[in-house]
């Protein structure tokens, strides 16, 4: 697998500290795999790596049939399969992310989607010959897929959903695939209990109380802003409007969404962001929504820097 430099328009905008980090002189894929356990990967993206086809042939490796989240899995099974890996250190591609694309998807299919690729996931995992680090490393996949289930089925209507429990049901035999840690968000086990649309909502109940929970640490402020322009912060916003909070802007550093609206509101940068907030800091609060924990607390970082106490910012994760 031959990692490939690149840039692009969003965050993190390239791949150096990748390259900087690796020692590519090191041809083991355990400690590859490692370095990537700790940094908050999984890679979701495939355009900046390179492979032979015959790995992928051999292994087997093809994009599933969805059409929402697929590179995540094919991606994750390059890498466990790979035997050794190398860098091209110069700058080979340019990705410039745009408004409307597949990745900004929020919708029926999208969820389906997403549920595939984690019973795909979760079949991947249950293979004999991924060591215990591979493990650790796909885990993460469905971590991150879940917490994106989490944020599609908070934004479903009700008839959605009620096609979403027909799929359920439909494929009940292989949901109990999915396993997640906690009891109260194992799929399979609220199926059994409640039936597939109940087991559905008791689901989505469940991932309520828990970021109302979170929410509910700053519910006083009279100014709420959310950082980072989402499908997750869609979700939280719907989760506020249930408990009638209201949010007073949307702030995003990302130059390509610098003319855009969100929920009603101007997105607007950290700069702009902070001279209106600067008036009236006591009683404003923010909520970080973004899904990397490491860029959520350099967030964190930076606020409190500039005059916010730490119990005026939460950072919600799903």
């Amino acid at each position: 697998m031959v990692v490939l430099k690149h840039k692009k328009s969003t965050y993190p905008i390239t791949n150096q500290k990748l390259i900087n980090d690796v020692d590519f002189n090191i041809k083991s894929p355990e400690k590859f795999i490692s370095y990537l356990n700790k940094t908050e990967v999984p890679f979701a993206d495939c355009w900046f790596i390179c492979v032979k086809k015959d790995l992928l042939f051999k292994n087997k490796i093809y994009f599933p049939n969805t059409r929402f989240g697929e590179s995540e899995y094919f991606v994750s099974k390059i890498i466990c399969s790979m035997k050794s890996y190398a860098c091209l250190d110069q700058s080979f591609y340019f990705k410039n992310d745009r408004l409307g694309s597949l990745n900004s998807s929020d919708d029926y299919d999208a969820t389906v989607s997403v549920l595939e690729n984690l019973i795909q996931f979760c079949g991947f995992l249950k293979q004999k010959n991924l060591s215990p680090i591979k493990k650790k490393f796909v885990t993460k996949y469905i971590e991150n897929g879940f917490g994106l289930l989490s944020t599609l089925l908070i934004l479903r209507k009700r008839s959605d959903l009620i096609k979403i429990s027909k799929y359920l049901q439909k494929n009940k035999k292989v949901i109990k695939r999915i396993k997640i840690s906690k009891k109260k968000y194992n799929i399979f086990l609220l199926l059994n209990k409640y039936g597939a649309l109940k087991g559905l909502r008791m689901l989505i109940k469940n991932i309520y109380k828990e970021k109302n929970q979170q929410i509910s640490k700053i519910k006083n402020s009279r100014n709420i802003y959310i950082y980072c322009k989402s499908k997750y912060a869609a979700a939280t916003v719907l989760i506020m409007k249930k408990n009638k909070l209201k949010i007073k802007g949307v702030i995003d550093d990302s130059y390509i969404f610098r003319k855009e609206r969100f929920l009603g509101h101007q997105v607007m940068n950290s700069k702009v962001f902070l001279k209106q907030a600067i008036c009236n800091l006591t009683n404003t609060s923010v909520i970080i929504n973004h899904q990397k924990i490491s860029i959520s607390k350099k967030i964190k970082e930076f606020l409190i820097k500039k005059g916010f106490k730490k119990n005026q910012i939460v950072i919600i994760k799903y």
